[in-house]
């Protein structure tokens, strides 16, 4: 089976592995790609990566402006007769091509959609909606990682309802695992994407901590977040490498993941990369991670924008560290049972075959789910 395989990040092409790069974000010649990897072993699958690279002045006129990748489309477009299968990332790199194909009235091969982010990050506006369906005609599928996302598929793609399927994201439990270093001095936050620093900021400044430093890891501007200073225990760096950022997890005392409210899938590989870690996380209750995080069990909600239920959840685990220890070790069974890149690729690899049958008319392939 051959899949053409669009993202709407960019991928470094390696000749060997540098573990300066996350999975998603880098293809290294002769060894299969991310998740794709956990596929079965008897069934040959070769996967080839468009990312939406551009000359950069194209790159941000496509993401700032027009908000999906045509360069990247028109790539997919030529190559994709070469394929058995095209899985597109995210509505950046999935709505362009999948409306050119309903304009040319193509609908093979088919076109899976593993959509993060809602297509329009759920919003109900006509006039977006409008290019959306028109779209959706040419797809053959959608996998989701946030149940909440079924009820925008079932306001605006009845027609597609039975062909999606929530499948719950996993993160590489081998690769982020339980390590036995020296405790720091420091909470840490990460995350440069979609992340509610101000509120994590004005809680920190309540506590006044003197003895520990907030750790931010991706807050590059300050400024972006409505701060204009920071207090000396919160230390700020840009994005670092995923080598580093997991020492900087193995040595927190926990995790804070503070996110606005969506009401769609983000911040899953940030909280279940700390949870694999064994960490204990403090993540706001938003509807993309309800499906993840059960409340003083295997981590700790608080409430969006609220200052004070953070701060105060803030204090509790750092009073009683042994509450801190024991969440974060069921944090880490959890994710080895439920939420691991192998069982996320078993289930997208049964929906793949589920969408080829159907396609093929061939006999019905069980699917778990």
């Amino acid at each position: 089976m051959k899949i053409l395989f669009l993202v709407n990040w960019k991928i470094h092409f390696l000749e060997r592995d540098d573990e300066t790069y996350q999975a998603p974000d880098k293809y290294i010649s002769g060894k299969p790609y991310w998740f794709f990897r956990h596929f079965p072993t008897n069934i040959k699958v070769d996967v080839d990566v468009i990312d939406y690279s551009a000359l950069p002045f194209m790159h941000k006129l496509e993401s700032k402006y027009i908000k999906f990748y045509t360069i990247q489309a028109i790539k997919a477009l030529i190559n994709s007769r070469h394929y058995d299968l095209v899985i597109s990332h995210g509505a950046q790199s999935a709505v362009a091509f999948a409306f050119l194909r309903t304009l040319m009235g193509k609908k093979m091969p088919p076109h899976l959609v593993i959509d993060a982010g809602c297509f329009n990050g759920a919003r109900d506006d006509p006039r977006e909606l409008m290019l959306i369906k028109m779209a959706a005609r040419s797809l053959s599928g959608i996998i989701y990682h946030a149940r909440i996302q079924y009820d925008y598929y079932a306001r605006h793609m009845s027609s597609l309802l039975n062909r999606t399927v929530f499948i719950p994201f996993g993160v590489d439990s081998d690769y982020f695992f339980p390590q036995a270093s020296e405790t720091g001095d420091y909470i840490l936050s990460f995350g440069y994407l979609k992340r509610d620093y101000s509120t994590l900021i004005n809680a920190w400044r309540r506590l006044d901590i003197k003895s520990l430093k907030l750790h931010i890891v991706g807050m590059n501007k300050i400024g972006a977040y409505g701060i204009s200073d920071l207090p000396k225990n919160i230390k700020c760096t840009p994005r670092v490498p995923i080598s580093t950022l997991k020492n900087l997890i193995a040595s927190a005392r926990f995790v804070v993941i503070p996110l606005p409210y969506f009401r769609y899938s983000y911040g899953q590989m940030s909280i279940l990369q700390s949870m694999s870690m064994g960490k204990a996380v403090i993540v706001t209750r938003t509807p993309g991670v309800i499906d993840y995080v059960i409340d003083n069990e295997n981590g700790f909600f608080v409430n969006p924008y609220d200052i004070n239920d953070l701060s105060e959840t803030i204090a509790k685990l750092l009073k009683n560290p042994q509450l801190s220890s024991s969440v974060g070790h069921n944090a880490r069974i959890t994710v080895t049972a439920d939420f691991n890149e192998k069982i996320m690729a078993e289930r997208i690899y049964n929906f793949i075959m589920k969408t080829m049958a159907r396609k093929k008319n061939l006999i019905t392939v069980n699917y778990v789910g």
